[in-house]
């Protein structure tokens, strides 16, 4: 049957809720299985690295009178993700990593269902197109990288597809006033949630505007992109303190931005090229040049850092997560073309679609449900093995406990112990002996091990170094209790 999408500038038929109803809950089920299934393959510690390091231990300081209902904490805190734990921990009696777990589950389905909502209404989209996009969108590398531990990237994404469907529904006469009022609503929500997403969207606002003025709009967003492009240049520069721009002096090379790219989206570059051509058509003008300048922004970013090496912009690999929207649409827009061509119309067009959506997003539910995906085959170090790792990594992480709780317990009194900051967070939630006194510290970074090391050498009180590998590399070390592949190690300059 054919997908039945709307034409350019027509308005979509009502929308059939009970359909409606059915598409979203097909998806929360099949983003369930794929969010939860990793969440209940770890037993005891939250997914993801941020969430062990940053969002564990912000959820354990409520304990102990930490209050993120301030408006200090939405802005420029922009922590509105702390807000809801705050909120929902009264449900979690005493279980924060179940309270982690349930709300990474959560945002995950909601932004799914935004992202739903925003292909139907605001881009006006028929309930099967707007569902195989959403397919898209969900088993997307980027999406699930993102749910796998950027919480608030998550929740600022989902606001951010409810604002852009009230922008869009606000060109409707009888709906302006309305729909503007949503969209700011929304927006705002952005704005206390997260701060490349933040950027994202005032982006977008100006490309919305802009476009609005031809021819001059255009040429505006022309130097606008090009200045972009040509940003590196600078070397240096920063916006209200922030730092925008890098120089990179770690193992990265020149075309660890284009591979990784290609990693996650090499399949799909041709149905996206032939959906930006039917966009022309089967999108509204506002809704194509929202979605092309959004993709086209990111695309900036990624290929300036190859371009202008080592001069890169800070956290590229962040940005390249925001693209799996733009490109599931257009994706999906070459797919519909692809699907009705007359040699497989005879199977039948939502069929052909939903077997070319499957090949293309084979490796998503690989990722999301297989613990031990080869690590060999990921070429960039931000992005995990799988959705079942921890910030502990995954080999590490089954029997993190019992090789670091038992093993300290051994240690003498008042003795330093140096533990990878990977394990903040899962240190106060484990609760390590209190007679120790512990520093945690980024042992990835040889600068880093060396100013540390000057530090340690003058402690009076034996020092241990537990699962750090690089400062065994540069300090002699003699082994103290080993477990497997873990080790704690105790610095020879620190023995008496």
């Amino acid at each position: 049957g054919e997908l039945g999408m709307t034409e350019h500038g027509k308005e979509p038929e009502k929308l059939d809720w009970r359909l409606d109803g059915i598409c979203l809950i097909l998806l929360a089920i099949v983003g369930f299985l794929l969010r939860a299934t990793p969440e209940l393959q770890v037993q005891g510690l939250p997914i993801g690295y941020d969430v062990g390091t940053a969002y564990l231990k912000a959820v354990l300081e409520l304990d102990s009178g930490q209050n993120y209902l301030t408006l200090a904490s939405l802005w420029p805190g922009q922590s509105l993700l702390y807000v809801i734990f705050q909120i929902t921990k009264v449900f979690f009696h005493g279980d924060p990593v179940g309270l982690i777990k349930v709300v990474g589950v959560a945002l995950f389905l909601f932004t799914n269902s935004a992202a739903y909502i925003f292909l139907r209404k605001g881009l006006r989209l028929d309930y099967k197109p707007a569902l195989i996009a959403t397919l898209l969108y969900m088993l997307d590398l980027g999406t699930l990288r993102i749910s796998w531990d950027l919480f608030r990237n998550e929740l600022a994404l989902g606001f951010l597809f409810l604002g852009l469907t009230s922008l869009l529904r606000s060109e409707e006469d009888s709906q302006t006033i309305k729909q503007l009022g949503f969209a700011i609503l929304w927006f705002a929500l952005v704005l206390v949630s997260h701060q490349i997403v933040s950027v994202l969207l005032l982006v977008l606002a100006g490309i919305y505007v802009l476009q609005r003025f031809r021819p001059i709009g255009l040429w505006v967003l022309g130097a606008g992109f090009a200045g972009l492009f040509l940003l590196p240049l600078a070397s240096k520069l920063s916006i209200a303190g922030s730092p925008i721009l890098d120089t990179v002096v770690g193992p990265m090379d020149r075309v660890e931005p284009a591979v990784f790219l290609g990693f996650l989206y090499l399949l799909q570059i041709p149905f996206v090229i032939i959906g930006l051509l039917v966009g022309l058509k089967r999108l509204t003008q506002s809704a194509y040049m929202v979605l092309a300048g959004w993709m086209l922004f990111v695309l900036l970013i990624v290929v300036s850092s190859v371009v202008f090496y080592p001069n890169t912009f800070l956290l590229w690999d962040r940005w390249s997560y925001l693209l799996p929207l733009p490109m599931a649409v257009f994706t999906f827009l070459g797919i519909e073309y692809v699907s009705t061509l007359n040699p497989l119309r005879l199977v039948g067009s939502t069929a052909v679609s939903f077997l070319l959506v499957a090949i293309l997003c084979y490796r998503g539910p690989s990722f999301a449900l297989n613990p031990q995906v080869d690590r060999e085959s990921i070429p960039h170090a931000s992005f995990p093995s799988s959705l079942s790792q921890t910030s502990v990594g995954y080999e590490k992480q089954h029997d993190a406990y019992e090789r670091l709780v038992r093993a300290t317990d051994r240690l003498p009194d008042k003795s330093v112990l140096v533990v990878a900051s990977r394990y903040r967070g899962i240190i106060d939630l484990w609760g390590i002996k209190p007679t120790l006194r512990i520093i945690q510290s980024d042992l990835e970074d040889d600068q880093s091990v060396q100013s540390l090391i000057e530090q340690l050498s003058t402690e009076q009180q034996p020092v241990f170094v537990f699962d750090a590998h690089r400062i065994r590399t540069i300090v002699d070390t003699r082994q103290f209790v080993h477990f497997g592949a873990h080790s704690i190690v105790q610095l020879l300059f620190a023995v008496e």
